[in-house]
């Protein structure tokens, strides 16, 4: 079932898609979608990438549980932009 709670953007969504953006990457915000879907999907390398986005103390809503542990996928979490610019170096294989 659709969430009908307000559409709410972590406050700092906007820096780390900025990260993600300067580092090369798409983004598309998702995070309207509501049904626990990740905040953003996030293209680099070819490949798309599920990232949900938290603050430093958010904690994940019963959907965004209930979406992870049913999503056969990929998905990430990150709090801040050394968080992106890490997960983005993982993506390309640079943490090696």
């Amino acid at each position: 079932m659709r969430s009908r709670l307000p559409h709410k953007r972590d406050r700092n969504q906007g820096e780390i898609v900025r990260a993600f953006e300067a580092m090369g990457c798409t983004v598309f915000d998702s995070s309207a979608m509501g049904d626990g879907f990740p905040d953003l999907v996030v293209g680099v390398c070819g490949k798309s990438f599920l990232v949900e986005i938290k603050t430093p103390k958010g904690k994940f809503t019963p959907e965004q549980v209930a979406f992870l542990e049913a999503w056969g996928g990929q998905y990430d979490s990150v709090t801040c932009v050394n968080d992106a610019v890490e997960l983005v170096k993982q993506y390309r294989g640079e943490n090696k």
